[in-house]
Order: structure tokens, then sequence, then C-alpha cells
């Protein structure tokens, strides 16, 4: 509607001078044209939905050959910041919704979330949670609690990192990890110390990496890897440990 265009693109400035404090938020259906339109917005989204889905042809195209397709949520926040040009904040709007039968568990919520952060997003809004499918009908109509305690659990689990999240990328603490990128996606910041590493780690496709090393740059001797989230650590020697992924698993080492 070309008609339309012209309307769209000036309710930013109106906005804005009506309200110089304020956000203009925008967000996307899809993600072939976010270039198009990251000038009507302050920041920039998507809303990937991958739960209840199965690969589309887009998915299949980047590997994916399972359901649900969680490699979208990286591809969608992949491109929203690439399109964006570095120019806008990317908040991606994720999936808490049910969707063709299908409530996203704990685990692919976690999916999302690292998924998203680890490909660049600076926020994270959740779809979902007062709506007819969404965490308010599944506590009230239909009695189930388990979708707000995941969300709950989630959130708190994030929060806990804010410190580190808000802080730039540091991809000069690793030196080297044996798996390629792609399949494994990964992002470094620095810890809340000075001797400590924190790594977003994933499994882009849904096939299971075996053996990954992360070999850290650091001179100074760290003696600990903990798996954040997962009650487990890892043993380090010279500055390297190893790990495996299942699809599209996540994991946080924080490395001391």
């Amino acid at each position: 509607l070309p008609d339309v265009i012209p309307t769209v693109f000036g309710q930013w400035p109106t906005l804005s001078s009506g309200d110089p404090g304020g956000i203009l938020f925008g967000t996307l259906a899809r993600i072939g044209q976010v270039f198009r339109w990251r000038d009507m917005a302050d920041v920039m989204s998507a809303d990937p939905y991958p739960v209840g889905s199965v690969p589309d042809l887009d998915d299949a195209a980047y590997g994916a050959t399972l359901a649900p397709p969680m490699i979208r949520t990286s591809i969608w926040t992949r491109e929203v910041v690439r399109q964006s040009y570095g120019s806008r904040a990317v908040w991606m709007v994720l999936e808490d919704f049910n969707a063709n039968g299908q409530f996203p568990n704990f685990t692919q919520l976690r999916t999302q979330a690292y998924k998203a952060i680890i490909n660049g997003a600076t926020g994270i809004l959740w779809w979902g949670f007062v709506s007819e499918k969404g965490i308010e009908y599944e506590w009230y109509v239909a009695g189930n609690q388990q979708p707000y305690s995941d969300f709950k659990r989630l959130s708190q689990e994030i929060m806990m990192l804010e410190p580190i999240l808000i802080s730039p990328a540091r991809p000069d603490l690793v030196a080297s990890v044996s798996a390629p990128n792609p399949p494994l996606e990964y992002l470094v910041k620095a810890g809340t110390n000075p001797s400590e590493t924190v790594i977003f780690a994933s499994n882009f496709t849904d096939a299971p990496i075996g053996n990954v090393t992360f070999r850290l740059s650091l001179s100074s001797p760290q003696s600990t890897v903990s798996v954040y989230g997962e009650n487990r650590a890892l043993p380090i020697s010279n500055g390297s440990f190893t790990d495996n992924f299942n699809g599209y698993d996540v994991h946080v080492y924080i490395v001391q």
C-alpha cells in the first residue's frame, strides 16, 4: 500500500516530538525487508515463534530438519541486527503462548532467549503473557500453572546475568573454538570480576555436536568452569575445556 508508507514513516518524528523521552518500537512478522523499515522506529524487532510449527523453506535452507525449528530465533535475530546496520537497538519478541496445541516448555523458552542474546538482541519481549492462548489462560482456564513457573524461573535466571549482559562483547577472551561457526554460535563477555569469563554458546542446528573445545586466551590461571543453570561443572586444563551439544542446546559457561 504505497499511499500508507509516508504515514507510517511520519509517525516517528511526530511521536518523538510529542514524547521526547519515549521509545518508538517496531516489530515485523517477517524478516525479508527489515532494512526498508528501520527508520520508522527507535527499536527494531521481529517475532520468530518457532514452537508449534515445522521448518519452512527458510529454516530448511539453514539446515533445520526437525520441529520445532528453534534455528529460526537465531536466523531472525541475526537478520534484524544485520538489516538495522547497527543503527537501532534490537529487542526480539519471543514466543510464550500456545501455538497449534504446543506451549513452549522451559527448555524451549531458554533456548529462544539465549539464541536471541547470542545473535545480538539487546532486549527480549515475550508475546502471550496475557491472551487467550497465553499464560493467563493456562493458569485461570486450563488450570495449568507450569507455564508461569517456567517463565518466572527463566526470568530470574537471566536477570541474575544483567550486569554481564549489558557489558560489551569480548571476543578477545576466547582464542579458539574447535567447532565451526555455524553450527556453533557463541558470545563472550567479561564477568563481574577481572578473572572471570562468561561464554554463551548454542548449537545452531538440530544435529548434535560432540567434543567442542573452548580455548581461552587469558594468561591468568582459571581453574573452574561452571555451567550456569545446569548444576554441573567441567574440568579445565591449560585454559581449555570441552563439552557436548545436543540439537539446539544452549550452555552458559562461567569460567573463573
